[in-house]
């Protein structure tokens, strides 16, 4: 047996693509159909039969609600003669004139029950009556009859004046629903005069009734007192074709006293066949048609495929970028032979990725070490002569005369001078870490005003006009030399940019929007594209001429403000170049001094 196994493994395996289309889509076929038909005939089947049980529950609780509804609409009816003056003297004196107006055989005839019985609060019967509905006549009660409303009485107690409704059991008439009600003046202050006894039967002419209520076919059958346990509410399956329940009803005494069945043909379970047939030969006729056109479009597909392939690989070999073959859809000998060139292709096209990625890293290295050497040999020999300068011009300050324009002079020259300091130590932090520096509320006016020193002259002799347009009072927490050559910065790129405009201007304006403060520098230069635009802030990038550029200095203005929290990005909503920074909501609360 093994070796027939293998050899018939081993034949598989040496199939050309045909023999090998065909046993599959044999196979599946054959698989799909026997699948189908044990899950639809299972689980299908077996969940229209659960629908059906359900479906014959709720029929049951129908049945019993209808039921309910008719007891209910009895004491519905007799409430207007339980609480009425004249019923209630009627049951003290016997008034005949009562009886002949109230209780006239015409007028009880329409209220369509079967008997009407008045029994005083000593236990008599002061009037009884019952109604044949047919003959449209009263009758009166047989003494057997007026014994058991007495002994009813009696059973239920009926002194206290307590109602009642339900089912009971007449000898020799069956089963009746009842209501019993006391007899009550309009005013509260005089107790009850009797009870009303109202019946009605549950005959014929009332199972037709509640089975148009409930759309069953009910059937009732009158139960005797057996004294042992009786089936409640029970469902039958008899075969495939019909289903039947019963639901014992209790009387007033919490004794069984009748039982109403139904039987009717299982059509849900009939409905659930037809659909499980039709639906199984629609989808073995889907799967067939597929099985064959597939195999007459067999060879087609095999061509089409081949020829795809060799298209993608005459042009893989004309282009110069290397790229994956569109990937196979199956796994046999075609597959395989897409799937293997796209290995070596994937590993080729990684191996040059890491390569780029080596060579750029490379690249990368030797500028940053090349700035690092050159910041840490700036920064080296302007150190000790600018300590020089700054001492000097102390000392100088000192010993003029107290004349203001050339103290505000000097004091400018000392303050330029402690700012060339501090961007120099900038300078050192970014080639070697430093202490840090200081950050404290700042006036954003002030910062502007001292980047005026800066840039004035390169705005002069470019002919190019700044604009200011600041809002009063707003201070953000910053450290404020690096704020200002991040301002420099923006303020210096947008000269160069609007130098080109006979009419350029450069425009600075802060205000406050949602908590945050703003501030914008703006030109009126040709703007930047879509595709620098994404390269603005990396390292090196720059679009100046050779030597006018180092291409640092976005890339350093978004570390700096990266470091306060702030925000900086190219807004695109206005007509014109406009770099944007928002410093956070708390940039401007608090009175406090860090150090980094």
């Amino acid at each position: 047996m093994n070796s027939v196994f293998k050899n018939l493994i081993r034949m598989y395996s040496k199939m050309g693509i045909r023999s090998n289309l065909l046993i599959r889509m044999g196979l599946i076929l054959l698989a799909t159909t026997s699948v189908s038909w044990l899950v639809m005939s299972n689980i299908v089947l077996e969940r229209f039969s659960l629908l059906e049980l359900e479906r014959n529950q709720i029929n049951i609780a129908r049945t019993r609600d209808a039921l309910e509804l008719q007891v209910d609409a009895l004491e519905t009816k007799m409430g207007d003669w339980a609480i009425w003056d004249d019923a209630f003297y009627f049951m003290q004196n016997g008034n005949q004139e009562f009886q002949n107006s109230s209780l006239a055989t015409g007028s009880l005839l329409t209220m369509k029950v079967d008997s009407f019985v008045w029994i005083t609060k000593e236990g008599k019967i002061r009037w009884a009556r019952k109604f044949n509905q047919l003959e449209n006549m009263a009758i009166p009660l047989t003494s057997e009859e007026e014994s058991f409303y007495l002994q009813l009485g009696k059973k239920l107690n009926l002194v206290n004046g307590s109602s009642h409704k339900g089912i009971v059991s007449i000898p020799n008439r069956g089963s009746f629903i009842v209501g019993i009600f006391p007899v009550l003046p309009s005013s509260t202050n005089r107790p009850f005069s009797g009870h009303i006894i109202v019946t009605r039967a549950i005959d014929v002419s009332f199972m037709d009734r509640l089975s148009s209520l409930t759309k069953l076919n009910l059937m009732m059958k009158n139960l005797e007192p057996t004294g042992g346990p009786v089936e409640r509410d029970t469902i039958h399956i008899e075969d495939d074709s019909y289903v039947s329940g019963k639901m014992v009803f209790d009387d007033i005494f919490q004794k069984p006293a009748m039982e109403i069945s139904f039987r009717h043909f299982r059509h849900i379970l009939a409905e659930g066949k037809n659909l499980l047939v039709s639906a199984f030969l629609s989808f073995s006729l889907i799967i067939i048609i597929t099985f064959f056109s597939i195999w007459m479009l067999m060879n087609r597909l095999v061509v089409s495929r081949l020829l795809k392939v060799l298209e993608e690989l005459t042009e893989l070999r004309s282009s110069r970028e290397l790229r994956l073959l569109t990937p196979p859809k199956s796994s046999d000998e075609l597959g395989s032979l897409v799937t293997n060139i796209n290995q070596f292709l994937s590993a080729t096209i990684a191996s040059n990725q890491s390569l780029e990625q080596e060579r750029a890293k490379t690249l990368h290295n030797a500028k940053l070490a090349s700035l690092g050497e050159v910041s840490a040999g700036v920064a080296h020999e302007v150190n000790n002569p600018l300590a020089i300068i700054i001492g000097t011009l102390r000392t100088f300050e000192k010993t003029l005369d107290q004349k203001e324009k050339t103290i505000e002079k000097v004091s400018t020259m000392i303050r330029a001078a402690e700012r060339i300091e501090k961007i120099v130590k900038g300078l050192k932090k970014f080639s070697r870490a430093s202490s840090g520096s200081i950050k404290r509320i700042e006036p954003l006016e002030n910062i502007v005003s001292d980047c005026m020193v800066i840039v004035s002259p390169k705005s002069r002799s470019s002919m190019v006009k700044l604009e200011f347009d600041l809002q009063p009072n707003l201070s953000i927490y910053c450290d404020a030399v690096e704020i200002e050559q991040v301002l420099i910065n923006l303020i210096s790129n947008g000269i160069d940019s609007a130098k080109e405009n006979p009419e350029g201007w450069v425009k600075v304006k802060s205000f406050h929007d949602d908590g945050e403060i703003v501030l914008q520098v703006m030109d009126s230069g040709k703007g930047i594209s879509d595709e620098n635009e994404k390269k603005l802030f990396q390292p090196f990038f720059t679009t100046k001429k050779v030597g006018e550029g180092t291409g640092l200095g976005l890339s350093i203005s978004k570390g700096i403000l990266d470091s306060h929290g702030a925000q900086i990005r190219l807004n695109k909503e206005l007509p014109y170049t406009c770099f944007e920074v928002r410093f956070p909501k708390d940039a401007g609360s608090g009175n406090k001094i860090s150090k980094n």
